[in-house]
């Protein structure tokens, strides 16, 4: 992204950050947050100011199978983006289940609306929907009273206030300007107070279609996020943190402890194996494979260099499909007769450009 690119060249003073990249952007370059964005959005009829967002699963009501985030097990769910089905990991995982590798389809349209994906539900396209809640307030009261909300907060306290959204994913605050370490505290704190002036009146703030600036709220909940889904790594000799930077979908995969993500292509030609269209965007059929080791090893048992015929009575008991096995680390693996062979194929669960791989011969 180009953010980390110029954070890393030191090339810019000031960048205006949603969450995620506010996270990163203090994590790896220690990049300040300076101030947080309030928004207005439409909630039961009315104009409100709101300085945090969250996230809803939504399903039908009529769908009595589905009524809790556990039950979307096997089931077909859609977002926008990966990042944003991300951001209920929390209480995806407290219900025991990851999207990555217990949904059976994961469609994810940037092209189409929030509205759009509400339709897929109501239509019996897809189980649920991953989607911002004032999406809802956007279609009639007949559509979403269909509509069932997973796992609901029923809006979350906000000081003495409440979120004027039902929820089902934890609140992290509005986008955040940032500024970059070098940027001197005078200029800072001049940019600051020139940005709190500012009231839902001013210019600046219409032009924006925002409702203006607070002090900085904490993004310490989005890190934790980061670094709970993996994409906020922690290297501790070097005392460093790096935040994932791929832009395409595959490279923002991060599996589950006890799980690996398949090969590119593997992943690419998962849902048209199993015969599950994609009508729209792309789509992930179970990127992540469960696995106890990260390696796995297959014995294939051959005997090339050995004439059966020789000496059949060697092989009266032996069946060869009982050496098709799967073997872990550090176990015994494979029983062969003078003169044969045995053949391993190795599966690396990590991808690794290349690995060290050794073994012990015993008689």
């Amino acid at each position: 992204m180009q953010a980390f690119a110029e954070s890393e060249a030191s090339a810019i003073d000031f960048t205006f950050a949603d969450a995620k990249l506010a996270s990163c952007l203090e994590a790896e370059y220690q990049h300040s947050p300076l101030v947080t964005q309030r928004v207005y959005v439409m909630a039961h009829g009315q104009r409100q100011e709101v300085n945090q967002m969250g996230g809803v699963v939504i399903v039908k009501k009529s769908n009595t199978n589905i009524t809790s985030l556990s039950d979307l097990r096997d089931r077909v769910v859609s977002a926008q983006k990966l990042p944003f089905l991300y951001q209920h990991s929390w209480v995806l995982h407290e219900a025991g289940i990851s999207a990555l590798t217990d949904c059976r389809q994961i469609r994810l349209e940037s092209e189409r609306t929030h509205q759009q994906l509400i339709g897929d539900v109501l239509d019996g396209e897809v189980d649920a929907a991953f989607i911002v809640p004032d999406a809802l307030e956007e279609i009639d009261a007949a559509k979403r009273d269909e509509l069932r909300v997973l796992n609901s907060t029923n809006g979350a306290q906000l000081g003495k206030k409440r979120f004027p959204f039902d929820t089902t994913s934890d609140l992290y605050p509005q986008a955040a300007l940032m500024a970059a370490p070098h940027v001197e505290w005078e200029l800072q704190r001049e940019v600051v107070i020139a940005l709190l002036s500012l009231n839902s009146t001013s210019p600046e703030v219409l032009q924006a279609k925002i409702a203006g600036f607070q002090p900085s709220l904490s993004y310490s909940g989005a890190r934790n996020l980061l670094e709970m889904v993996g994409l906020l790594g922690i290297d501790v000799p070097s005392r460093s943190a790096s935040c994932e930077h791929a832009a395409d979908t595959y490279g923002q995969i991060r599996c589950p402890v006890g799980s690996y993500v398949l090969p590119r292509k593997q992943v690419a030609s998962a849902c048209a194996v199993t015969n599950q269209p994609c009508p729209h965007g792309e789509c992930l059929c179970r990127p992540c494979l469960r696995a106890p080791d990260d390696v796995q090893v297959v014995v294939v048992a051959t005997h090339d260099h050995w004439d059966e015929t020789e000496n059949p009575e060697l092989y009266e008991d032996k069946n060869l499909d009982t050496q098709l096995e799967t073997c872990r680390k550090m176990q015994m693996c494979g029983i062969l007769h003078q003169r044969e062979e045995l053949q391993f194929i190795i599966d690396d669960h990590l991808l690794r450009p290349a690995m060290d791989v050794r073994w012990k011969l015993r008689k």
